[in-house]
């Protein structure tokens, strides 16, 4: 899977706001974890246009289930 320089920049915004949204709850590590986890969903998703949004929402449930 390769990602356009675009997709990083906003996968990496995605990070970042997760743990802004989980206000130091869940480990930075952790969510990186999952965020790279929750990645491999996708990667045969032929359009990306949606995929940072979906993510972050996939990742905002799942690390708050486990919180």
């Amino acid at each position: 899977m390769t990602l356009v320089a675009d997709e990083k920049t906003q996968l990496r915004q995605v990070e970042e706001q997760v743990l802004s949204k989980l206000g130091g709850a869940v480990p930075a590590e952790l969510v990186h974890r999952e965020l790279q986890d929750g990645l491999q969903a996708f990667a045969d998703a032929p359009i990306r246009t949606y995929v940072p949004v979906l993510l972050q929402k996939k990742l905002l449930d799942t690390l708050r289930r486990r919180g």
